[in-house]
Order: C-alpha cells, then structure tokens, then sequence
C-alpha cells in the first residue's frame, strides 16, 4: 500500500498539471554512430529530436558502469572516446508529457586502434654498451597512445 500511494499521487499531480499520464513516451532514434570501427578521439554521438525533450547521453566503455555526458535540449554532443575500445550508447529522454523519461534503444560499437608505430630515437644501432649497464630508451609519441609496453 505504501508504494501504490506516492504512484497515486504523481498521476493525480500530472493531471492537475494537464499531463497525460498515460502517454506513451517518444524515445529518439540513434543516428550516429552506429557501426563499427568508429575513429578513436573526438566521436560525435547525434539522435532524432522527440519534441520539446532534454536528452541524456549515456555511454558505456568496455562493459563497466554507463557514465552520463550530460543533459541538454540538443540532438548531439561530441566526446573523446580512446583506442581500442568497445563502446555501448544510448540516451534517455524528459518531456512533459513523460517527466519519468524514456530510454532509446542501445547502439554498440567498437573505436580504432592507432595504425602508425613509434621510431626508436635512443640509442643508437651503433651505440655500445658494457654488460649490466642501464640502457634508456627514447621514442616518437604515438596519437591516441596512453602506454607502451
């Protein structure tokens, strides 16, 4: 009983308020991306519009927790996404007529991996060493790169 009565009351109000509690909730159509490999770096994640809505981008990297980027009025929102990654995306939706919200359908894609190697820049081929020495190793930086091993 306890919990039949906040849901009693929400409807009540959203009539007050002219809200048709009983209406279905538009949720948008993903548009991009949504296939796969998608460029690692900047990706931008685009949506239809469902009307007068505020949008919530979820995203969810390599199967951990979805993380929020956010809530606004618009149908985009661009956001850095690394190498090699397996990406799931959705967003949920807020309009007046659904003040609970209503979640999109999940796209699933996977990011690239850098394609460009480093150059050795230390030592030297032709540099000597004595036996038990240490020996510092220096390289060109590879974009989108975090660790070498």
């Amino acid at each position: 009983m306890k919990k039949l009565v906040p849901l009693v009351c929400s409807f009540v109000l959203q009539l007050l308020a002219g809200v048709n509690a009983f209406a279905v909730c538009a949720t948008p159509d993903l548009t991009s991306p949504t296939t796969s490999p998608v460029p690692f770096g900047n990706v931008t994640f685009t949506w239809t519009s469902v009307g007068s809505a505020t949008y919530e981008l979820l995203i969810r990297i390599d199967g951990g927790t979805p993380s929020s980027e956010g809530t606004a009025a618009t149908t985009s929102r661009t956001v850095l996404i690394g190498p090699g990654r397996d990406v799931e995306w959705y967003v949920k939706t807020r309009t007046l007529a659904c003040p609970a919200g209503a979640e999109s359908g999940h796209v699933f894609f996977t990011t690239t991996c850098p394609t460009t190697v480093p150059t050795l820049r230390d030592p030297n081929r032709a540099d000597t060493f004595e036996e038990g020495s240490k020996i510092a190793f220096r390289w060109t930086a590879v974009p989108g790169v975090a660790n070498y091993d």
